[in-house]
């Protein structure tokens, strides 16, 4: 025997000839009338319905780990150096510590522990230049 033409396993989504099919399930109106009606869904009465849960603040460290990781390497190094960095810069030198400065540099020099950087090829060993 021959079997008639399969029935399609999905359902048919064109649209009907004589108009809109009535939607199964409430009309837009009832919808906006239920949202209208104070607490129409028990869910939201609920204090748990729109609870939003309270996590613990995380530290500054936490939130931004590069920003603090430079500002920390910045200050920390900004206070070992800032002496050095103000006495090179800014401090006025009195005689005496340019005084002290060269006797330190003669002692070294006598000693054989002073090598100029970067020009050491025009001093002798005692630390007169080599044009003298």
């Amino acid at each position: 025997m021959s079997q008639g033409p399969k029935k399609p396993e999905f359902p048919n989504f064109k649209r009907h000839p004589t108009g809109p099919v009535d939607p199964v399930g409430p009309s837009f109106e009832e919808l906006r009338a239920r949202s209208r009606a104070k607490n129409f869904d028990q869910r939201f009465n609920s204090p748990f319905g729109f609870h939003e849960p309270n996590f613990k603040k995380r530290w500054v460290w936490e939130r931004h780990p590069r920003a603090f990781m430079w500002s920390f390497v910045f200050v920390s190094c900004s206070l070992y150096f800032s002496r050095p960095i103000y006495i090179a810069l800014f401090e006025e030198h009195s005689p005496v510590h340019h005084e002290r400065a060269h006797f330190l540099k003669q002692q070294m020099i006598k000693q054989g522990l002073w090598d100029p950087p970067f020009i050491s090829n025009l001093f002798t060993k005692d630390g007169r230049s080599k044009e003298e």
